[in-house]
């Protein structure tokens, strides 16, 4: 931030500096509290987020292998509702 503060005086309009979240954690309030934190301290944040690839949330079935993330759209009431054709033939 200091050599864009520095420059500033000779721009005719001044820089806008964006954050672009990364690594953030799906299904989670903290990317939400983080961004609004950095809104409220007068920054600019990109609305795309880099959602982090960790093999720890993610599942693995252990009746047919299927492998799913941990989020609230892979809640199933029984294993036939999964969607990946386990127990329909």
């Amino acid at each position: 931030m200091a050599a864009i503060e520095e420059l500033e005086p000779l721009r005719r309009s001044p820089v806008r500096v964006a954050a672009l979240l990364n690594r953030t954690v799906a299904n989670t309030n903290s990317t939400a509290m983080f961004r609004d934190l950095i809104v409220e301290s007068g920054h600019y944040v990109q609305s795309t987020v880099i959602p982090r690839r960790d093999h720890r949330y993610t599942w693995k079935c252990a009746e047919c292998g299927h492998k799913n993330s941990i989020s609230r759209d892979n809640i199933y009431e029984s294993h036939d509702d999964c969607g990946n054709g386990a127990g329909s033939d």
